[in-house]
């Protein structure tokens, strides 16, 4: 099992962040780390790697 370095809290605040940069909420899945990395690359290099939450599906 590894070790996750960030916490949900963390995520939280990145998520703020993008959807106050790229106008939506984004959907992810994934362990936290994961999360948080795919944000962190959205938010540096100014392109979206997460899709538009859809209030139509659940995961």
């Amino acid at each position: 099992m590894a070790i996750e370095t960030h916490k949900w809290e963390q995520v939280d605040e990145l998520a703020s962040q993008f959807e106050e940069r790229f106008g939506y909420k984004p959907t992810w899945f994934g362990s936290v780390d994961e999360v948080y990395a795919k944000l962190e690359e959205s938010l540096k290099t100014g392109t979206p790697t997460l899709m538009k939450q859809d209030p139509e599906v659940w995961l």
